[in-house]
């Protein structure tokens, strides 16, 4: 994103026009001529990786005899609004600014500045609400032609958004410290892989904290890191859920949801049996209490190593202990925590006796949730 210095000129009097407007973004769209009634509506990016040459342009003459022209432009959230600067006949200096009333008189953002030796340029301004804003135009006062430039508006929202399944959403963050919401909407429980990218010029971080139905907080701030593919995870039930994502860029943000069937015991004397070769899949809901645990048990009917295939996909960590149902034996280092995506085989180093072991199942943290998945070897 870039800044432009505020450049004043000498003013004359203001000529106002509205422009048709116009929302394609079929390739090679002619630039379309003033008309009259209706502002311009700038197009709106979704995903953030729009090719903006496609859009529509607008062509604009100011007239050496007003020396001003003033275009409104309609913003339909708060947001970024760019626009494409491309002089066509610049025989002096144009002031060009984006102003929040009619008159003109307060500048949203800085101003741009073109010349004949400075003839294309991106006026970029943080607009702070839905509404009808102002591009002035201004020949220096020394001019004696008109001049005539192309334009091409488009905005990207800064507002909440509504997530849709595997689908990317771009945001414009307004500063560093906002961050946005995103809704999404969950028929069953499982979990759901959130993934983040910076489309900024340099690459910004990105994290995301999950809410409830009524943006309660149920996780606490994650970053996405390179290490974890730019992802965390969240168990969910079914429901309404807000994703909050944090950058000081532009960036895009997706979900990926995941049903799961889950019949965890829910105390130890209703352990569920895990047959030999037999996977279980359990969830850690972010609303579960640290007391809470899901309980299975497998038996080893002759000597030999206890062997499991543990993984698991969470926000922060999930535990799992394993507990001899006698209490002659004895286990160390049974206990199994697996941060974020992690997981591989586990297995005792000696056989062990002929019996129950009982697989309890935990989260340490109350803003921990995720998925996981228990083979028996």
């Amino acid at each position: 994103m870039h800044k432009f210095k505020l450049f004043l000129g000498i003013l004359a009097a203001c000529f106002c026009i509205n422009v048709l407007p116009q929302n394609v973004t079929a390739a090679e769209v002619p630039a379309s001529t003033p008309q009259e009634n209706t502002a311009i509506q700038p197009v709106s990016l979704v995903t953030g990786e729009e090719d903006t040459t496609t859009f529509q342009s607008y062509d604009l003459v100011v007239p050496v005899s007003t020396k001003t022209l003033v275009v409104p432009i309609n913003m339909d959230y708060k947001g970024l609004l760019s626009i494409k600067l491309t002089g066509k006949v610049i025989p002096s200096g144009l002031d060009i600014g984006l102003y929040s009333d009619e008159a003109c008189t307060s500048i949203v953002g800085y101003a741009r500045y073109l010349s004949s030796s400075s003839m294309e340029g991106d006026l970029e301004a943080k607009v702070p609400a839905k509404g009808t804003y102002y591009l002035k135009l201004s020949l220096s006062s020394y001019a004696e032609a008109d001049a005539s430039l192309t334009i091409t508006p488009y905005s990207f929202s800064s507002e909440t958004k509504t997530l849709k399944n595997k689908e990317w959403i771009g945001s414009y963050p307004m500063s560093y410290d906002s961050q946005i919401s995103h809704k999404i909407t969950i028929s069953k429980p499982g979990y759901i892989m959130v993934e983040g990218a910076s489309l900024g010029e340099y690459s910004s971080s990105i994290s995301v904290t999950l809410l409830n139905s009524k943006k309660a907080k149920l996780s606490d701030l994650e970053y996405l890191s390179k290490t974890q593919g730019y992802a965390t995870y969240f168990a969910v039930k079914k429901g309404t859920y807000y994703i909050n994502a944090k950058s000081s860029d532009v960036y895009k943000l997706r979900y990926s949801f995941v049903a799961v069937a889950e019949k965890p015991g829910s105390t130890k004397a209703k352990a569920v049996t895990i047959g030999k070769g037999k996977t279980v899949k359990g969830l850690v809901q972010a609303t579960d209490s640290t007391t809470k645990a899901d309980w299975y048990k497998v038996k080893l009917t002759s000597k030999r190593k206890l062997a499991f295939d543990i993984y698991a996909k969470s926000n922060e960590s999930i535990t799992f202990e394993i507990i001899p149902a006698s209490k002659n034996v004895i286990l160390w280092g049974s206990t199994i925590t697996l941060y974020d995506f992690e997981g591989g085989e586990y297995s005792t180093k000696e056989t062990m006796p002929v019996g129950t072991y009982y697989i309890k199942v935990i989260k340490r943290a109350k803003t921990s949730s995720g998925y996981y998945t228990i083979k028996f070897r």
